[in-house]
């Protein structure tokens, strides 16, 4: 959150009132205005349709993605888990992409210069989006997104079927969902 946005936690709103200057201490005081909680999103329902701008230029469009396995997934250039991640993700990637699999990488970095020259130095193929507004991105708000990395393992039909899929057991439900009748 930033400087007097307010949110939710555990049903009271918050806003935060002081963070040191190291960063490591943090005040929060509640907030004026009433904060829904964010329901998170469950397995079996349909993932929340989109269209945005990837950094590169390409427009990317879920629905015109069905009839292919999708990964959404939700990362930052800070977020060391994901960073850990990437070398399985692009296996994962590089084996089944011909056979129908996609990953949308979706960046929460503010610094899209940052984040271009991460891509670059890591040579990640598949499109990401990223607007520089970290956790206030639309995209994320939809996915209700509250902590990295997070992914969405979507079937051909459009159906969120698992959330956070990673190391081996990302390839073994790619792969079965590759081999689901459509």
């Amino acid at each position: 959150a930033q400087p007097d946005q307010a949110f939710n936690v555990q049903g009271y709103s918050y806003k935060i009132k002081y963070v040191s200057p190291s960063g490591d201490k943090i005040t929060l005081a509640l907030a004026d205005t009433l904060v829904p909680p964010k329901e998170v999103l469950s397995t079996g329902i349909p993932a929340p349709d989109f269209t945005s701008t990837a950094i590169n230029g390409q427009i990317v469009e879920l629905t015109a993605w069905q009839g292919k396995v999708i990964l959404v997934d939700f990362w930052a250039t800070w977020c060391k888990p994901w960073e850990k991640e990437l070398r399985n993700l692009k296996n994962v990637y590089f084996r089944y992409h011909r056979q129908g699999f996609e990953i949308i990488g979706v960046s929460l970095d503010y610094d899209l210069d940052t984040l271009q020259e991460y891509i670059k130095k890591n040579r990640i193929p598949w499109p990401q989006i990223a607007d520089g507004q970290g956790w206030s991105m639309p995209l994320v708000q939809l996915y209700r997104v509250h902590a990295l990395p997070k992914n969405f393992l979507i079937d051909r039909n459009g159906i969120i079927r698992y959330k956070d899929v990673f190391g081996r057991n990302l390839s073994t439900k790619v792969r079965e969902l590759i081999h689901e009748p459509f």
